[in-house]
């Protein structure tokens, strides 16, 4: 099965995407049929995660969006990051 991170892995990528792709990103993940499998993957690669340097980076994982620390971000920290590269506020429908 492919699913939609590997037929589009930009979209998932917090150094390349945009807060719209990011959050179409996470709702995908909530409904993949791989969801459960790709959390067991996180917490096997990352067993710490939560803080600063003990989670994925830059990245949509399982449904959940990390910063550059490794830190799950909320949603108000995501768009802060999309504003910081430079993008206009944006609306997700």
């Amino acid at each position: 099965m492919i699913t939609a991170c590997q037929l589009a892995p930009g979209r998932w990528d917090l150094d390349v995407g945009t807060y719209p792709e990011w959050v179409r990103a996470q709702a995908e993940c909530r409904c993949c049929p791989v969801l459960q499998s790709c959390r067991e993957l996180l917490a096997r690669f990352y067993p710490h995660r939560g803080g600063i340097g003990e989670g994925p980076q830059s990245v949509v994982w399982a449904a959940t969006a990390y910063g550059y620390t490794g830190a799950p971000l909320t949603d108000a920290q995501l768009r802060s990051v999309d504003r910081r590269r430079g993008h206009r506020p944006a609306r997700v429908a």
